[in-house]
């Protein structure tokens, strides 16, 4: 299983981080399991309500296939909502042509929407950088420079001259 974050204002990014990171390694250590489950991506998006993430499995586009659904999610008080994909595959570039796809409505957000892919920390450099080049070559303006998650607890990193740049928008 895999799982995305919405993290509602990139100003929480380090918060939603850090409290992210602390449940996935609660959850990691609950379920006993060698590796923790991956976790794709991370969309900033000050547009997107908690409620919208619901409806991702309704609104999914076409290209999304693979896609799966959003098995289940947990949020906390509109800082972030972390959503479990019933899908086994990592699908990044349908995950983010889908959170496009829902808040295209929302032109007034629309330069301040990001997504963050998060890779495991074992995953060997060459595919990490193939699938940025993927991810950069279909959505320059929206993606962000990759974080690691820590295979072993489910822990995201996060350099922390990354806010700087996750918090300012591109011009």
């Amino acid at each position: 299983m895999s799982m995305f974050a919405v993290v509602h204002r990139p100003a929480d990014l380090a918060r939603a981080c850090e409290d992210i990171s602390a449940f996935l390694a609660f959850h990691h250590r609950k379920r006993a399991a060698s590796r923790a489950e991956p976790l794709i991506g991370i969309w900033l998006d000050p547009g997107m309500a908690a409620e919208m993430v619901a409806e991702l499995n309704e609104k999914a586009p076409k290209t999304a296939a693979g896609f799966g659904k959003v098995r289940e999610s947990v949020s906390l008080g509109g800082v972030w909502t972390l959503c479990w994909l019933d899908s086994e595959r990592v699908v990044r570039l349908p995950l983010l042509e889908t959170l496009l796809e829902q808040s295209i409505a929302d032109a007034e957000n629309a330069a301040r929407r990001r997504f963050i892919p998060v890779f495991l920390d074992d995953l060997p450099v060459s595919e990490v950088q193939s699938e940025m080049h993927e991810l950069r070559r279909h959505r320059p303006s929206c993606v962000m420079p990759s974080l690691w998650q820590e295979g072993e607890t489910g822990r995201i990193s996060l350099p922390s001259d990354y806010l700087e740049t996750a918090t300012h928008p591109r011009k």
